[in-house]
This record gives C-alpha cells, structure tokens and sequence, in this order.
C-alpha cells in the first residue's frame, strides 16, 4: 500500500530485524524490485535495532491510532503530516525545499 501511494524511488532502505517474514526470498524480492536497499540487523544485537523499534513505536502510536501531536523543532515545529504537506507545496510553487526550514516559527 505505501508504494503504491507514494511511489517511492530506488534507494529507499528497508531495516528490519531476521525476522522470517522479512527474510524469505518472496518478500527481498518484492523489495528489490522497487529498488529498495535492504538492511537487517545483525543476529544477537538487540541494540542494533534500537533506533528503528523506537520509530516503529512512533510510527504506530501516531498513524495505526490515529495521533499526531509531537512537534518536532528540526521540522520547525510542526507535526510530520503538516511539514511533508509544506513540502509538497514548496515542490508545486518550485520553491527550494532549504526554504522551509528556514522560515519563521508562527504558532
């Protein structure tokens, strides 16, 4: 669902953990036919995945129920959706996309 909606380009990177269902061979090659990278962490690293759990849990805690309120100061202090739609806006109008950053905070 997620490549047909935003058909993605080649080189975006897909990080799981060994998991079966990310390992077998019908799944890495679905992947690498949109031209995804494939990372996996290493077996018996917990820490290794650390950083793709915590935004696992984000990703489910503000999409899957349905929450969005974390601001995010490196986004200008906007929510993820408002910022990717800014965005899109910028690319419509031919905007650089450095201008949105760098734009005044209005609450």
């Amino acid at each position: 669902m997620a490549v047909a909606e935003r058909q993605p380009g080649s080189g975006v990177i897909h990080h799981s953990d060994q998991g079966v269902q990310y390992a077998s061979a019908e799944y890495v090659e679905e992947l690498k036919g949109h031209g995804f990278e494939i990372s996996m962490a290493r077996t018996g690293n917990p820490y290794e995945n650390a950083t793709m759990e915590s935004f696992f849990k984000t990703l489910k805690y503000e999409e899957v129920q349905l929450y969005e309120k974390r601001l995010r100061s490196a986004l200008g202090y906007r929510s993820p959706n408002d910022f990717e739609k800014l965005l899109l806006d910028q690319e419509v109008n031919g905007l650089p996309r450095q201008a949105l950053l760098t734009l005044s905070v209005q609450l």
